[in-house]
């Protein structure tokens, strides 16, 4: 699967129609929050995938097709937020529920699918090369 960056569109198959309705409506004003609320979910996100350090992290901005959803939960509540009447208790309990998810992620108890093209895992030591030293009549000189 591939990673990608969250987008307007995978926003709003996750809000609620009443809550896309009231985001269309606010978005006469000023500019649109949305891609600041996607970037930053996704940061998040990338956050925790780093921290688990079981799988590379795909090109900037984007996130496993797996926590898609989480990410796009995280920014449908910052959306909220923003909306007359504060958070309802199922968005906040889908907020929560991504959370928990990121948290299993970071803890290595889920590991995301790797980016296209990378390896099954991220790197996790420091490889070190000796040259082995070979003892010659010249070095040996004063021994």
């Amino acid at each position: 699967m591939a990673w990608t960056a969250p987008s307007e569109t995978d926003l709003l198959a996750t809000l609620s129609a009443r809550e896309a309705d009231l985001y269309r409506q606010s978005r006469g004003g000023g500019p649109d929050p949305v891609p600041a609320l996607l970037a930053r979910a996704a940061g998040l996100c990338r956050a925790h995938v780093r921290a688990g350090g079981k799988c590379a992290l795909g090109p900037d901005g984007t996130v496993p097709a797996s926590l898609m959803g989480a990410a796009c939960d995280l920014a449908a509540f910052d959306l909220c937020k923003r909306f007359p009447g504060g958070v309802p208790d199922d968005r906040r309990a889908a907020r929560d529920a991504a959370l928990d998810t990121l948290r299993a992620v970071a803890e290595g108890r889920l590991v995301p699918e790797p980016p296209d093209g990378a390896e099954g895992s991220a790197p996790t030591g420091v490889l070190v090369i000796r040259k082995p030293r070979r003892l010659g009549e010249a070095m040996e000189t004063g021994l």
